[in-house]
């Protein structure tokens, strides 16, 4: 698996990578203390590589995009974006990004995930018959994601003609010594941030800077493992991982995603569940029973031990299963799984394989 650029300049030796939605990404740069401090008090820098870029071309783009996008559409203007979702006929999450018009036979979606191949194959299919281009131009930027009190302040230090977007459906252009930058608002995590693309070959310029306007705000490189934690504090859940193509946007807290007044893919099967209610899981947060929990600890008790997977219980019968669990600085151990409706009642205890309680739900998000 060939390294990001970000973990190419960042390479030192006794790194320790692991493979995270397909991509190698670096445990810890530094320290869990370090990095965890600095992108809460001050600013840290993610690899946001994975993230997926799409570019759609084509006369008549925006009637095309009406008809199989879950949101409204057709009066943005250019540089403005929308949260959207791809359903499935049965209603189903192949994907969910943000679109921003470029012009009236341009868009570009912004995903918050790898794109998964049956949203380009399923896409692909009705473009062909519209005469719509669709192009992956991913590997096209550098991606980094900018978070922390001190953020904008780190933008600010290198770039000129500097104007932040206001929020996630706004983009910006500022220049810097290596050339141009979009920024996109990330409204994501629990503190604030940015989404920052720039062109490859200002691979070497870009990450200089950037670490030299780190290091005056006392900021880093956070790993894998730090981002995960904010994650996770925030409530964000990550499709791949805490929902999949086999999940319902009220599933997953997405429903802000979709429009109920235009025919679109998929539309009338969540047009019925919000009339009856019957998404039949919740994505919830989930944490050890009181008593159960050593936040910042080094010792834990083995029922804190869940795992991704890890099956949960209620009443003896199978309910959902862990799809993320991370030990949290603040609040020890905590984790996000997908639940059956009965069980995803906050404070609900459920049990793990052992028979043993393990675990109570709780609304997310953990921190705000």
């Amino acid at each position: 698996m060939s390294k990001s650029p970000f973990n190419s300049f960042y390479q030192t030796p006794g790194l320790e990578y692991s493979t995270w939605l397909g991509q190698e990404r670096a445990q810890l740069y530094t320290s869990l203390e370090y990095e965890y401090k600095a992108i809460t008090k001050a600013v840290g820098l993610i690899d946001a590589s994975y993230q997926g870029v799409l570019k759609l071309t084509g006369e008549n783009l925006f009637e095309f995009m009406e008809g199989i996008f879950s949101n409204l559409l057709k009066d943005l203007g250019d540089n403005e974006g929308q949260r959207c979702l791809f359903l499935s006929a049965k209603g189903k999450i192949l994907g969910r990004f943000n679109l921003f018009r470029e012009s009236g036979t341009e868009a570009t979606l912004y995903f918050e995930e790898p794109i998964c191949e049956e949203f380009l194959k399923s896409l692909n299919r009705y473009a062909f018959l519209s005469d719509i281009e669709v192009v992956d131009v991913t590997s096209q930027f550098i991606q980094v994601g900018l978070y922390g009190p001190q953020a904008a302040r780190c933008l600010e230090l290198f770039t000129e003609n500097l104007e932040l977007p206001q929020d996630s459906l706004r983009r910006s252009n500022a220049t810097y010594e290596g050339g141009e930058l979009t920024l996109l608002k990330d409204e994501n995590l629990r503190v604030p941030g940015f989404r920052v693309l720039a062109s490859p070959d200002q691979g070497e310029v870009f990450f200089q800077i950037f670490s030299s306007s780190l290091q005056a705000l006392d900021g880093s490189p956070i790993g894998l493992q730090v981002s995960e934690i904010l994650r996770v504090e925030s409530g964000k859940a990550i499709m791949g991982i805490d929902f999949t193509e086999d999940h319902f946007p009220a599933d997953a807290h997405l429903t802000s995603h979709l429009d109920y007044t235009k025919c679109y893919v998929g539309q009338e099967v969540v047009a019925r569940m919000r009339t009856y209610g019957q998404s039949n899981r919740l994505l919830r947060g989930i944490q050890p029973i009181e008593g159960l929990n050593n936040a910042g600890k080094e010792e834990e008790p083995a029922e804190t031990h869940l795992r991704p997977q890890d099956k949960l219980y209620l009443e003896e019968k199978e309910t959902g299963q862990v799809s993320t669990w991370i030990r949290s600085p603040q609040l020890g151990w905590v984790g996000l799984a997908m639940l059956s409706r009965k069980a995803a009642k906050p404070d609900t205890e459920l049990s793990g394989d052992s028979g043993n309680l393990v675990a109570k739900v709780v609304e997310l998000p953990f921190l705000s």
